[in-house]
């Protein structure tokens, strides 16, 4: 490799590396590049030959690599030849690197100067460095650091060159010449700083060793450039000028005065001023020859300054050498006196204070005692303190400042010497604020800023005290007075301290309204009043009895008679009362005595200290006391009835309440205070309050365990993360068992602990259950147990399952808990340590546990073991995890495998199991939670990217209910894989609760894990499923997500400057909204497989959802979007839909008791104007959710303009045209009136609709309108025809206004398609045909007989079927034919019967059918399509009781599947009825209807019963009914019983209660309440016994619908006046006892009020379908308003709970009411038919 090719290296290296620092990142890789650079310049600088080219940058680049690692003295002649490169390529270092370097050499030589004050002392010197380079020796050390200073000097542009390279910068685009002055004022301050520190180097040195001489020859060498950078610094106008000539000249002259003091000992023989200057020339020096100055010039004070400044650096460095201090402490002799200027004063200050600490810090006592006594008395002055203490008159704080520098300086010394100053700093401090008084801001600002030094002075002298929960968390009574004996005196001027610090407000501790301090306080006070209070001893020995009265006035009373007005006994109580203010939620309970104005003091002392603890004390909990210990002790110790005890109290309770208020504000942005440190103080302010639950040894005892008591009971509902910390649950343990052992006696009550631990694992439970009881159960069993546990075990596991049964997933089927929960662990537990033990011999234990553990789980996983196997292994997996103590390690790959094992195949038991054994090893595995949630969390978002379960959103409930009857929207399984991603979200919100909202990195952590996951689960705004199984889990994915959000937002709202949440919140907030309004953009489903507690579980997750929703003050936006009015408009129309879907779920859980029908919901009390608005906002998120408002909301009616308006407006988007049911808000009245217009001409190119949107469009207002039937049409043809079959009696109606002849071309194109189409049409056309001769004058006229009249179709019907007939294929044409004409025939045998005599009609019909012939093979039954007719049977063949035309009965037997042969067991019989002489349309309009519930009921899973049986009309009067099986009428039930209904179910099923009789029963329920809904629907009347059919199962039927809708038996008598039929008898078996709260009774409302809510959802369509046989001349078309009347009794206007309660009243009208029993008797009286 070349040196050009090396230093190309070098070079892009170090390129990467200030590229990656430029970002602000790339770590690793920035010291990875200049680590391969740094090792390829040594290799290469190592090699013989010139040095590498490299480019200053470069030079620079590794030189701060150097500064930045910990790099040896071997280094710093690497350093100093990476200089000596530039400088002799005649180029320069930048400033910076320079500075760096020369930072480098200071502190090496620092470091390199320990050892050898060491060794002067006669002190060990310390070890070398471990790890890094050889260290070189401590002379040499000391000279390679001076040598690399004078290189760096040496690099500067001297020599009088600093003009030059000035003036060539400018020529190149450098500097202008303005700047050369800074460029040439940077040289001279490196060059100042060269030559100071090899000074500080040559007094220790001895001059007579090796390296002296050339130490102090660097020295001059480092100053010899000084002149010639001093004068091109220019002119004093430069301000770097004066200040580097005063510097210059306080060296020089610092030196010379040390220089003539002369030494003491032979080390210190200091050569004069002119031996450091003997190798410079004196041309070059000259500039400096006469640098003293009188005291008269202008420059002396700052000379003066400077020359302290440099002997206060000089003793830092040599670090309080005792003849250093001897000979510079009589130098500031001047500088303290009065008449010294305050500046120099000032100076004087610091250097006595930093002399004072270097001798401290270094041994000298002496010197610290001189030093520190002498700043001591400048602050104080002559007086003893008052408004002429020169501390008051320091404008400036220099003083304080100076104090302050020596408490810091302090730190490590001594703590006896600490202690010494901080008794000083206390005494000058209470004696100086006896000169303040109100208003005197001068004198408080110079007490303020005393305040710091206070706090400095006194860090870490009181014995800091364990604040971890199980630690020693109290302060007991002995050890309280011990604290106060021991230290009376600093106890005394504690309290007045903090008595002046209440009195002056300092800190701002008072609340806003009693604020009198300083209005412009910095935050420096407010930080060391904190401090200060965190290091405070305990003041509160007061016990409150008259002899601590006398000794409180003795301390107190002459301070405060001398103070004033403002220390008098009202001032002081009102400011007391001020700092005990009780939180706004509570009231005080006792009332507080009035004490003497010294009582009055200390009290206020108190509370301002335990004030300021709470309020600015740091968090981290690292000294001083616990908090509240040593009010709660001294509370205890105060005797009952004292003056003190009400006032402690209440000073505890406004303490506790600042806590609070600090918790809430904490973190970042708000007080600079990490969550960790919060979480320490929550942890040690519950230790506290726990310690004192069983206080017992003083008088104040009951006081303080209620104290205690409700304080934690507050603290737990405010930091409730506190409810699942281990150590709370330890402690409280700890508590029982202390409290326990000490009582005695056996009538001792429980103690107060215990009822203490039995409310946090009964709220812990309730709000992570799965968390708590691990917890609970690890204590029971885990290692190492807990006696107290053990006795308790009963009442524990009681309290966690009375909290469990109100945790928010309650109602849902939750993971093994209890006594089954310890056994499945201690089975577990029991083979993995057979395992263990098997394994030891085999030094595999326990990490060959933990992969035999794996091994076994993966291969039950891969075999698809049984799921009973599968859950076994994988607790034992989890055993094994919590047997090998560690999630890392052997232990990292089972958690990975645990955590992903349930997500293979999604399944509720599996990630029940799972929750279960992963909360085992949160519980058993100590500081687990990052990692398992990390891997949990990974393995989600794996199902996530699947798309699978709840994040399959290809679910399309309009989809699913056009599919038609017989889909089974469960059958692949999806709602099974939701509900296992509801047992995951179940985990994910336990971690949420427990883990991520307490303090810590772990919690951290887990925030950040589970934040990333939500989003990312979000990602796809309508990637969730919309199944409505999913409801539950939708809303706790949104709603966990949430929760992570406002986290995020409140965070934010604490940040400086107003600034928003973070980019990832905001996101994430929008996430939200979008996934939360996509669930809405689409039609109200129901769900009836939902379990009671599964049901109730989704409606909890909705309203929960909601009041978070409208818990966030303002949603945040990323940017403005499309949507009008933006988040906030977004969020105000996702809460109106909430609140719906909530009441809507609400009411389908407990339809019973469900909310009246005034509750809030479908948008009561929105304005038109309000409704306009939603829906604009609606259409600018999704037009989907514009349309799913009008379905939804009944009060979204008064929007239905705005939404017709946006469809009209965008009806050429193709986004809207994919949407059918947008094409429905064109077809409008106005549509209709203005004809085809721009937007309906778009119809030609919309997405088909729906089957029965398609027939809406049919029979709405703009039904005539061409465009819109033609879509409606061409939708019709894209349906399945059987389907479209079903309808063919409306099509063949809408023939009678067929004005283009749209509807016969698509009945003929649809009969050519298929052939069942076909045969069903040309029944329908020859029923709706001219009827034949014979019906004009019959030979038998029935009862009501009218002649026939044309209702405009007649002509119309006959044309098409002639026209399908003639287009019919030849194959189709013949079979049509013989299909018609072989069950004409059977139907003809009606007829002919009709002359035989009845008593042989049987025999004569049953010869007539033998003797039919089968014409084909492939005939199928009319009402059965999917049938294949084998034969005949002519035994079958029954003639009925008719005045018409005798129809008659024919069983047929038949294939269903068309496979079989006739063989035994492969076919069945069906009996038909053929009727003749009866209109049969009417019956099959019924059925239609009923079909359509049908469909409707099972599309929400209800398992309500509807048997449409099948009903063709043939012909003219002719027609053919299906018999349904198994069944037998009521009426003929009663030939063969007595008694009702309950006596035939009883000899049928057998005895109530029996599981026959209970199976049956609820047949009877589920069929009678789905009749119940069609029968009110249809109107249904003639509901004698005779048309309800029981069947084998116990099931009810309703037949022959001869009087629906506005009709009903003579002459319309409407005596039937029951919306539908629940007779005595039907009462007697639904409702045993006639309670109407009987079990069964209850059940049949709710599915009676399910069903009827579940028929809303497709009122359109059959409103439709009743609306378009409008004009078929049917009767029940005769009177009234029947299709307006039922769309009435839909009661579309209302809300859902209020159609529950339309529906509750209906059923209670109906049962048993006495019009149903008359009903009955009159038909039995006229025609036998059994009531």
């Amino acid at each position: 490799m070349t040196q050009a090719e090396a230093a190309d290296l070098v070079h892009a290296g170090t390129v990467l590396a200030r590229l990656g620092r430029a970002l602000g990142g790339l770590p690793r890789a920035e010291a990875q590049a200049l680590s391969e650079a740094g090792s390829l310049w040594r290799a290469a600088a190592a090699a013989p030959g010139p040095p590498l080219p490299l480019l200053p940058a470069d030079a620079a680049a590794l030189l701060s690599s150097l500064v930045g690692a910990s790099c040896g003295t071997a280094d710093l002649a690497l350093a100093q030849r990476l200089v000596q490169t530039v400088r002799d390529r005649g180029e320069q270092l930048p400033l910076a690197a320079r500075q760096m370097m020369l930072d480098l050499a200071c502190r090496e030589l620092r470091d390199a100067l320990q050892p050898l004050r060491a060794a002067s002392n006669g002190k060990n010197p310390a070890p070398p460095h471990q790890g890094g380079p050889p260290a070189l020796p401590p002379r040499e050390r000391v000279t390679a650091a001076a040598r690399l200073a004078v290189a760096l000097v040496a690099a500067q542009p001297t020599n009088n060159s600093i003009e030059a390279a000035a003036l060539n910068a400018e020529a190149n685009g450098g500097p202008a010449k303005s700047d050369r002055g800074e460029l040439a004022a940077a040289a001279a301050g490196a060059l100042l700083e060269a030559g100071e520190t090899a000074l500080a180097a040559g007094a220790l040195l001895d001059p007579g060793g090796p390296g002296a001489a050339e130490v102090l020859g660097l020295a001059a060498t480092a100053l010899a450039p000084l002149p010639a950078a001093l004068a091109a610094t220019g002119t004093a106008e430069a301000p770097a000028a004066s200040v580097l000539l005063v510097r210059a000249r306080a060296l020089v002259g610092s030196a010379a005065r040390l220089a003539a003091s002369g030494p003491s000992r032979p080390t210190w023989r200091w050569p004069p001023t002119e031996s450091l200057c003997a190798n410079i020339p004196p041309a070059t020096f000259a500039p400096l020859a006469d640098l003293a100055l009188p005291a008269s010039d202008p420059q002396y004070e700052r000379e003066l300054q400077a020359g302290l400044l440099m002997l206060a650096r000089l003793a830092t460095l040599l670090e309080g050498d005792g003849e250093v201090a001897q000979r510079v402490l009589p130098l500031l002799a001047g500088a303290n006196a009065a008449a010294a200027p305050p500046g120099v004063r000032a100076t004087a200050a610091f250097v006595l204070a930093c002399i004072a600490g270097a001798c401290a810090c270094g041994g000298c006592r002496w010197g610290y005692e001189q030093g520190a006594a002498a700043l001591v008395a400048l602050c104080r002055g002559k007086g003893d303190g008052g408004a002429g203490t020169p501390l008051l008159a320091d404008d400036r704080g220099d003083l304080a400042a100076a104090l302050e520098q020596l408490a810091e300086l302090l730190e490590q010394a001594p703590a006896n010497i600490r202690s010494d100053l901080h008794a000083s700093l206390l005494a000058l401090f209470t004696d100086a604020a006896m000169g303040v008084r109100g208003g005197d801001a001068r004198g408080m600002r110079a007490l303020g800023a005393l305040l710091p030094a206070l706090a400095a002075a006194g860090a870490g002298l009181t014995q800091a005290r364990p604040h971890a929960l199980g630690g020693a968390s109290a302060v007991d009574i002995g050890e309280l007075q011990a604290l106060q004996e021991r230290s009376a005196g600093l106890v005394k001027m504690h309290r007045l301290t903090w008595l002046y610090i209440a009195l002056h407000d300092f800190g701002a501790l008072a609340p806003l309204a009693q604020h009198a301090g300083p209005a412009d306080q910095p935050p420096a006070w407010r930080a060391a009043v904190g401090r200060l209070a965190a290091d405070a001893p305990p003041i509160v020995a007061a016990g409150g009895g008259e002899e601590d009265l006398a000794k409180l006035d003795a301390d107190l009373g002459e301070r405060l008679r001398r103070f004033g007005p403002q220390a008098a006994q009202g001032a002081l109580t009102a400011r007391l009362v001020a700092l005990t203010a009780p939180p706004p939620h509570r009231r005080r309970g006792a009332t507080l005595a009035q004490v003497s104005p010294a009582a009055s003091a200390h009290l206020l002392s108190v509370a301002a200290l335990h004030r300021a603890r709470a309020l600015a004390a740091p968090l981290d909990g690292t000294s001083g006391l616990p908090p509240l210990a040593p009010l709660l002790a001294a509370l205890e110790m105060a005797a009952p009835g004292s003056w003190s005890a009400p006032w402690l109290s209440a000073i505890a309770e406004a303490t506790f309440a600042c806590y609070c208020c600090r918790f809430e504000l904490a973190g970042p942005g708000a007080l600079g205070e990490s969550d960790t440190h919060r979480a320490a103080a929550e942890e040690a302010l519950a230790g506290s309050l726990v310690a004192h639950l069983d206080a017992g040894s003083g008088g104040g005892a009951p006081t303080t365990r209620a104290l205690a008591a409700e304080l934690l009971n507050a603290l737990l509902a405010r930091c409730s993360g506190l409810l699942w910390w281990p150590e709370l649950f330890r402690a409280l343990l700890d508590a029982v068992q202390a409290a326990e052992a000490g009582a005695t006696g056996s009538s001792a009550q429980p103690p107060n602990s215990l009822h203490w631990l039995l409310q946090v694992v009964a709220r812990g439970a309730a709000a992570a259950p799965g968390v708590t009881e691990a917890l609970l159960q690890q204590a029971l069993t885990g290692q190492p147990g807990h006696p107290a546990a053990g006795r308790h075990a009963a009442e524990l596991l009681a309290a966690a399952d009375s909290g469990r049964a109100r945790s928010p997933m309650a109602a849902l089927p939750g993971p093994p808990s209890g006594a089954l929960a310890l056994n499945r662990k201690a089975r577990a537990s029991g083979v993995v340590a057979g395992m263990a033990m098997a394994a030891k011999a085999s030094q595999r234990a326990p990490a060959g546990v933990a992969e035999q553990a794996a091994r076994s789980l993966q291969a039950a996983l891969d075999a698809r073991s049984p799921a009973a196997v599968l859950h076994d292994r994988y607790l034992q997996a989890a055993a094994a995890l919590v047997l090998s103590g560690s999630v890392r390690g052997p232990g990292a790959p089972l958690l990975r495998l645990l955590a992903r094992a349930p997500a293979r195949d999604p399944d509720p038991d599996m990630a029940r199991v799972a929750a279960f054994a992963w909360h085992w090893v949160n519980a058993g595995v100590p500081g687990c939670q990052a990692a398992l949630v990390a891997e949990v969390t990974e393995a989600w978002l794996a199902m996530a990217e699947a798309g699978d379960g709840l994040f399959d959103g290809r679910y399309d409930p309009e989809g699913v209910a056009a599919a038609g009857p017989g889909t089974d929207p469960d059958a692949d399984g999806l709602t099974r894989r939701i509900a296992a991603h509801h047992a995951w979200l179940a985990f994910l919100g336990e971690a949420w609760q427990a883990w991520a909202e307490g303090g810590g990195a772990e919690a951290a952590a887990v925030r950040a894990l589970l934040g990333r996951a939500l989003a990312r689960s979000l990602q796809v705004p309508r990637g969730l499923s919309r199944h409505p199984a999913a409801a539950g889990p939708v809303f706790r994915l949104l709603g966990l997500a949430l929760r992570c959000a406002r986290h995020g937002m409140a965070e934010a709202s604490g940040l400086p400057g107003g600034a928003g949440p973070p980019l990832a919140t905001t996101l994430l907030a929008e996430r939200i909204l979008a996934a939360a309004l996509a669930w809405f953009a689409g039609p109200a489903a129901w769900y009836g497989r939902w379990s009671d507690g599964e049901a109730r579980e989704a409606a909890a997750a909705v309203a929960e959802f909601e009041r978070a929703v409208e818990r966030v003050p303002e949603w945040p936006a990323s940017a403005p979007g499309p949507t009008p009015g933006g988040n906030a408009a977004r969020a105000a129309l996702l809460l109106l839909l909430l609140r719906t879907e909530a009441q809507r779920l609400a009411v389908w859980t407990a339809p019973l008791e469900a909310a009246p029908a005034t509750a809030a919901g479908g948008g009561a009390g929105v304005s038109a104007a309000e409704w306009r608005q939603h829906m604009r906002t609606a259409w600018g998120v999704d037009p989907r959710l514009a349309l799913a408002l009008l379905d939804r909301l009944p009060g979204a009616a008064a929007a239905r303009g705005e939404a017709e308006a946006l469809a009209t407006a965008h009806a050429g988007e193709p986004d809207v045209q994919a949407l059918p049911k947008a094409a429905a808000l064109l077809a409008t009245p106005a549509a209709a009136r203005a004809g085809v217009g721009a937007a309906l001409a778009h119809l030609a190119t919309w997405a088909p609709a729906p089957l029965l949107q398609a027939l809406e469009m049919m029979s709405g207002p703009a039904a005539r309108v061409p465009a819109v039937r033609a879509y409606a049409l061409r939708s019709l043809h894209a349906c399945n025809p059987q389907q479209v079959a079903f309808f063919l009696p409306q099509l063949v109606q809408l023939l009678r206004a067929d004005d283009g002849g749209a509807v016969e071309a698509f009945l003929r194109e649809e009969a050519r398609r298929a052939r069942l189409f076909a045969h069903l049409l040309l029944c329908a056309l020859r029923t709706e045909g001219t009827p034949p001769d014979e019906a004009f004058a019959p030979a038998v006229k029935r009862s009501g007989w009218q002649r026939p009249e044309d209702t405009g179709i007649w002509g119309a019907a006959d044309c098409v079927a002639k026209k399908v007939w003639a287009e019919a294929a030849p194959a189709e044409a013949e079979f049509l034919r013989a299909e018609l004409d072989f069950f004409g025939a059977v139907t003809g045998v009606s007829g002919a019967l009709y002359p035989v005599p009845k008593d042989h009609r049987r025999v004569a019909a049953a010869e007539l059918v033998r003797k039919i012939p089968l014409l084909r093979d492939d005939l199928y039954l009319p009402t059965n399509p999917r049938s294949r007719v084998l034969a005949a049977i002519p035994e079958s063949a029954t003639p009925m009781q008719s005045a018409a035309k005798v129809p008659i009965l024919v069983a047929f037997q038949i294939d269903e599947d068309g496979q079989s042969t006739g063989s035994e067991g492969t076919s069945r019989v069906q009996a038909l009825i053929f009727k003749v002489g009866d209109d049969c349309r009417q019956d099959v309009l019924a059925l239609q209807v009923v079909a359509l519930l049908r469909d409707a009921l099972a599309a929400a899973g209800l398992g309500l019963y509807l048997a449409p049986y099948g009903v063709l009309p043939t012909d003219y009067e002719c027609g053919i009914i299906e018999v349904v099986p198994d069944t037998k009428s009521r009426s003929a039930l009663g030939e063969t019983a007595d008694g009702g209904l309950a006596e035939i179910f009883r000899r049928k099923f057998g005895e109530p209660g029996s599981r026959r009789f209970e199976t049956a029963r609820d047949n009877f329920i589920a069929s009678e309440a789905g009749y119940a809904v069609a029968c009110f629907l249809l109107q249904a009347k003639d509901r004698h016994n005779g048309n309800i059919l029981l069947d084998g199962r116990g099931r009810l039927v309703h037949i022959d619908f001869g009087f629906i809708l506005e009709i009903s038996p003579g002459g319309n008598m409407r005596f039937e006046s029951a919306a539908f039929k629940l007779s005595h008898e039907m009462t007697q078996l639904l409702d045993p006892g006639g309670s109407r709260a009987s079990a069964p009774f209850r059940r049949f409302q709710e599915l009676c009020i399910r069903g009827y809510l579940a028929a809303r959802g497709v009122a359109g369509g059959i409103i439709a379908t009743v609306a378009l046989m409008a004009e078929s001349g049917l009767p029940c078309y005769g009177r009234g308003a029947p299709v307006d009347n039922l769309r009435r009794r839909f009661r579309l206007d209302f809300t859902d709970a209020q159609a529950a309660e339309f529906m509750r009243s209906t059923i209670a009208d109906a049962y048993d009411k006495w019009t149903t029993g008359f009903y009955d008797y009159v038909q039995y009286l006229q025609n036998s038919i059994p009531k």
